[in-house]
Formats: structure tokens, C-alpha cells, sequence
């Protein structure tokens, strides 16, 4: 009997080790179905007239206020800047617009209907969004730029590539669109892999295309030939542009200048420029950088 004591025991002794990381799973799983994302019934229309932040504030925990009381829009058809120092908010406001996070205060609406009364899913359809570090597969090229986009056919694929400017260094590849490109993308430069997922935002053919900071990353040669498929695509979609670098920015119908989570200032590039605000003086130390 004596074994099968010891075994019982030592067995015993392994499931009270277990039980605290059980409680925790089972705390993790009771908060996230209490945090489960609501999500509106309204299909979300196509992008008639534009988005819009009305009064919006944001914090993470009542000593945490990222933005204050900020209010801009993004017209269909147009390109919009949101610049200004780290931690000024920006990114906060893609993820507002990603509905990834909901405004403690004011509303998120496009067309002028809340983001709350909208099906996010269909929502989300609609948005191309291209990071600062994307990620990629080991695969082929042409289905790196297809992912999450199961409907894209070749003809879109090699479209798509065309307008992000990525097109001519996918021909140099030893078998062009069927290249396999390594993990994470290790056999391509840093703008390459940033044309790359340009391209795979634009085969959705989203009504929005969201650069959060795709450049900044960038030496300038490359930068610049992002900038020029940006200036492209703007004829074609709503384009909005998260960056500190205002270098990027001059061509913009609109740049919003936040700092400390409020928007400071408004206007073109010539309009900002002229009023001799911050926006000014930050591109004036930017400029001697």
C-alpha cells in the first residue's frame, strides 16, 4: 500500500500547485466575457460625407487622461495629418477610429451617425491600416500582400502593388510575386517591407487608409517613395496620416497639431505656418535636426 500512498500524495501535491494558475485562468476568462466588445446592429454605411471626433476624451484610469476635449473632422475624399510629440494622443485617436477603444467622453461618427449604433466588423472592412513594424510570413509575396483579404485575385494583388510603388523591386525578386520573402520579411529592406504592407492595406480597397507612423522608420529615399504612393492614393480614398515627422505631412488638406492630448492648432501646412505657433516652431526644430 505504501507506493500507492506516495503516489496519491505526490499526485495531490501537483494539482494544489495547479489550483492558483486556475483561479487566475478562470479571473482572466470572467473579465474578458465582461469586457466582450459591443458592437452596434446599423450596417455600416460606405463613407458618404466623413468621420468626425466630437468633444472627445479619453482616459486609461482617472489619473490617466490621454485626450481632452478634442474635436476635428476627416472629410471623404481628403488627406488629414495628426501630428505632434510622442505621448500627445495620437495614436489614441487611430485606435478611436478603429473602434478598438470606445471615448470615455464625446462620440466617434461617421456620416454623422455614433460609432456605438454601427457593426464594427463591417466597420473595420472599410479600413486599411498600415503600422510603423507590420507583420510578415514566411511565404510568397503575393499572398503576404492577400492576407486577411480572401477574395483578392492576382489582377488586384499586382494592382495593389502598382499604387504602393512596390511593384518595381517585386520584378528584381528571382521569382517576382512568388518570392518567398523569409520570416518577417528578413530578405527585404525596411522600405520594402513597409511598401509591402501598403500594398496589402490597399488590395481591401478600403474607404480608409490609416499610416500610423509608417515612415518613421524610414531612411529618406525610402520615405519619399512612400510619400509618393501616399500622394497617389489620395486620389482614390480617404487618407489619414499619424506621424511625428512632419516632413511627411506638406502635402495634407488638413494637419491637426495635439500635444499633451489636446488639439492645439489646425490647418494647411502654408496656414499653420504663417500663424507661428507650435506647429511652426517643432517643424523649425525639425528642419535643423
Amino acid at each position: 500500500m505504501s507506493p500507492r500512498v506516495s503516489s496519491l500524495q505526490s499526485l495531490q501535491t501537483q494539482v494544489l500547485v495547479l489550483v492558483p494558475a486556475l483561479r487566475i485562468v478562470d479571473e482572466m476568462t470572467a473579465e474578458a466575457r465582461a469586457a466582450k466588445e459591443e458592437t452596434g446592429t446599423q450596417t455600416a454605411p460606405l463613407l458618404k460625407h466623413g468621420v468626425s471626433l466630437d468633444h472627445v476624451s479619453f482616459q486609461y484610469r482617472e489619473d490617466a487622461t490621454v485626450l481632452k476635449d478634442v474635436s476635428l473632422a476627416i472629410p471623404k475624399g481628403s488627406t488629414v495629418a495628426i501630428v505632434g510629440p510622442s505621448g500627445s494622443g495620437k495614436t489614441t485617436i487611430v485606435d478611436l477610429l478603429l473602434a478598438v477603444i470606445a471615448p470615455t467622453g464625446g462620440s466617434v461618427d461617421v456620416d454623422g451617425e455614433s460609432l456605438t449604433e454601427i457593426d464594427l466588423c463591417g466597420w473595420r472592412r472599410q479600413i486599411g491600416y498600415v503600422a510603423q513594424d507590420s507583420s510578415f510570413f514566411y511565404d510568397t509575396v503575393r499572398r503576404n500582400i492577400a492576407f486577411g483579404c480572401s477574395d483578392a485575385t492576382d489582377e488586384r494583388i499586382e494592382e495593389a502593388a502598382k499604387l504602393a510603388y512596390a511593384d518595381g523591386f517585386i520584378a528584381e525578386l528571382p521569382e517576382g510575386y512568388d518570392t518567398i520573402i523569409g520570416d518577417r520579411g528578413v530578405r527585404l529592406s525596411g522600405g520594402q517591407r513597409q511598401r509591402l504592407a501598403l500594398a496589402r492595406a490597399i488590395v481591401r480597397q478600403p474607404e480608409i487608409l490609416i499610416l500610423d507612423e509608417a515612415t518613421s522608420a524610414l531612411d529618406s529615399e525610402s520615405e519619399q517613395k512612400i510619400q509618393i504612393a501616399v500622394d497617389q492614393l489620395a486620389q482614390h480614398m480617404t487618407v489619414v496620416i499619424v506621424t511625428h515627422r512632419f516632413s511627411t505631412v506638406r502635402n495634407a488638406d488638413v494637419i491637426h497639431f495635439l500635444e499633451h492630448g489636446c488639439l492645439v492648432e489646425s490647418g494647411s501646412w502654408d496656414e499653420l505656418l504663417a500663424k507661428g505657433g507650435r506647429f511652426a516652431e517643432m517643424q523649425d526644430k525639425q528642419s535643423l535636426a
